[in-house]
């Protein structure tokens, strides 16, 4: 019943007082740090407010409690994906990236129709393979055959890696519009112009 109290607290303050709103959770977890509801609160809290360097420390705890619950898994790979996303130092983008990935696996693991899970490991080596592109297009005119050759062929690798997760998130849900745009690009990047077109042709019936 004292737990249901705080909870009415929180979400009577969170839209007009945020710390009063925080502190009352804080109270809660005080008197009852095992509570699961709680917990949620907070984490759906940070979530919200896009604060992934507490999220992390939240989840870790909430998983620990809920091991078989694939959501929070996959919004740890978020978590990681974030990092990794604003990581300048290329060996903690790397750890990042992995972490990242590895949590994503774990969610489809307990859930192997997470379009949540499926649709981030897409995504994550999308956006790896996007940022490889990048550095090929910026590559000096000097630069030998051989590590152009290499280059290329390490985007069009992180390009196929992510086809089938969004392939399998498709599958899932075929209207959501970043899917069919993502298939839509990485078929142009295989030259694949007939496949690309046919997600283009399902882009634009969805305007």
């Amino acid at each position: 019943q004292r737990q249901m109290c705080i909870r009415d607290r929180f979400k009577a303050n969170i839209k007009t007082d945020e710390a009063a709103a925080l502190k009352y959770l804080e109270e809660g977890r005080a008197i009852d740090p095992e509570n699961i509801n709680l917990l949620f609160s907070e984490i759906n809290f940070y979530l919200k407010k896009g604060q992934y360097d507490v999220l992390e420390g939240k989840l870790k705890e909430a998983m620990d409690q809920e091991p078989n619950n694939a959501s929070l898994r996959a919004v740890m790979g978020n978590v990681y994906n974030d990092f990794y996303k604003k990581e300048k130092d290329s060996v903690k983008a790397a750890e990042y990236f992995t972490k990242a990935g590895d949590y994503y696996t774990q969610a489809l693991e307990i859930d192997d129709k997470s379009f949540e899970a499926l649709y981030s490991l897409g995504e994550l080596n999308y956006n790896r393979a996007a940022a490889l592109v990048l550095k090929y297009n910026d590559l000096p005119l000097t630069a030998s055959q051989r590590e152009a050759d290499v280059m290329k062929s390490d985007y069009q690798n992180a390009f196929e890696i992510a086809l089938p997760y969004f392939l399998k998130a498709d599958d899932l849900n075929s209207k959501d519009y970043n899917t069919i745009l993502a298939l839509k690009e990485i078929y142009a990047k295989k030259d694949d112009f007939e496949s690309s077109n046919k997600y283009k042709i399902r882009l634009e019936a969805m305007k």
